[in-house]
């Protein structure tokens, strides 16, 4: 089977990058399959040996068109397209009717996220075109797929014709993530890290510096949280307050080698805490899978559709972020070492074996694909 997947990025950031670099070097242990990955963007900064885009469409706009292009002349060559949506697109009602095996990729609930991000006529524009013009340019499409199982039922839902209804969640390369070695402090407070590239509000830093705030002296020292990334100018008051005293600690941005020992030092990750903020329940985020590679258990409000539901080195509090609960889940694990928490996820993140499932998914009906179709027509 040959698969070509397709994206196009205004500008790539750190974990779009790192998640590209992931599927490229995983394609090229895969038997039976062929699998290209071309990254678009007008910036040069590139991650492959795909279609460079040319002078004239580094408007994005125009690179939008431009991807469309690339997709209809090479889309004869593949058995699937796979196709990061463009949002929002004012040119699938003309291209996406061309492209009789293409399928889209959805990281979001566009249309949901598109609303939080834009205003007036430009919200009432955007909202047309991800509406009833992109459901009638599918109209056509051969399949949905979503980065977790909620995602993709939603947007299959958005595109009632697609045939095949998969899932691809984030993965990474273990090979190219060494286990640290060092061992954590057994006495004192739980040392936890919380990474982000900018703190935006579905990360929810809001809800655990007050729930650090509003906890009783006892508890504050029972943890320690780093904080690695960009805060917001409304985040930096009560940070900088608890950070005075001791409760935080504020790294700022890190390059991969600067983290390093932050993670090595840490006992807990934190994964996002307020994705309802973008109306969603489930996520499969790459900093999950970043941090359990690094050998951390991770706490977080979300379900993570990637991993089991009752996965012993995930713990998604259903009841909102607590520093109790925090200190008690790790406290509660029977068997804390990073290589077990590593190899008890190794199925579920590593990037191969998750290329390998969606392939089958694609090949021929699975239980798991028959699942979801069943539940778009419930």
């Amino acid at each position: 089977m040959r698969i070509l997947h397709v994206g196009l990025f205004h500008k790539l950031g750190s974990g779009q990058r790192a998640q590209l670099e992931y599927e490229r070097s995983a394609a090229s242990g895969l038997e039976n399959a062929v699998w290209h990955t071309h990254t678009l963007t007008p910036d040069a900064d590139r991650t492959d040996d795909g279609p460079k885009v040319p002078r004239w469409a580094r408007r994005f706009q125009l690179a939008k068109l431009f991807t469309w292009c690339h997709i209809v002349r090479t889309a004869r060559k593949y058995d699937a397209v796979l196709m990061r949506t463009i949002s929002p697109d004012p040119f699938a009602a003309f291209m996406a009717p061309l492209i009789p095996n293409l399928y889209t990729i959805h990281h979001s609930k566009e249309r949901e996220e598109l609303a939080l991000l834009t205003s007036g006529i430009r919200r009432r524009m955007t909202l047309f075109l991800e509406g009833r013009l992109k459901t009638w340019a599918f109209r056509r499409l051969r399949g949905v797929i979503g980065v977790t199982e909620e995602i993709a039922l939603y947007e299959s839902r958005r595109f009632p014709h697609a045939a095949v209804v998969a899932t691809y969640p984030n993965g990474i390369d273990l090979g190219g993530l060494p286990v640290s070695d060092a061992i954590p402090a057994t006495t004192g407070p739980i040392h936890a890290v919380f990474v982000s590239s900018v703190f935006y509000s579905w990360q929810g830093l809001d809800r655990l510096l007050s729930a650090l705030a509003e906890s009783a002296p006892h508890i504050q020292n029972s943890l320690v949280v780093h904080l690695v990334g960009r805060l917001e100018d409304e985040q930096l008051p009560l940070a900088e307050q608890l950070a005075a005293r001791g409760v935080v600690k504020l790294h700022g941005e890190l390059t991969p080698d600067q983290m390093s020992p932050v993670l090595a030092g840490a006992q807990v990750a934190i994964a996002s805490l307020a994705l309802d903020r973008k109306d969603l329940l489930q996520a499969s985020t790459l900093k999950v899978r970043e941090y359990l590679a690094a050998g951390l258990p991770v706490y977080s409000t979300h379900e993570d559709s990637g991993l089991p539901s009752h996965f012993e080195y995930y713990f998604c509090d259903g009841k909102g972020v607590s520093i109790e609960r925090i200190v008690a889940f790790h406290d509660g694990l029977v068997d804390r070492a990073r290589s077990s928490v590593r190899e008890a996820a190794r199925p579920y993140i590593d990037k191969q074996a998750i290329m390998k499932r969606l392939i089958e998914q694609l090949r021929t009906p699975t239980a798991h694909e028959s699942a979801l179709l069943r539940a778009r027509r419930s």
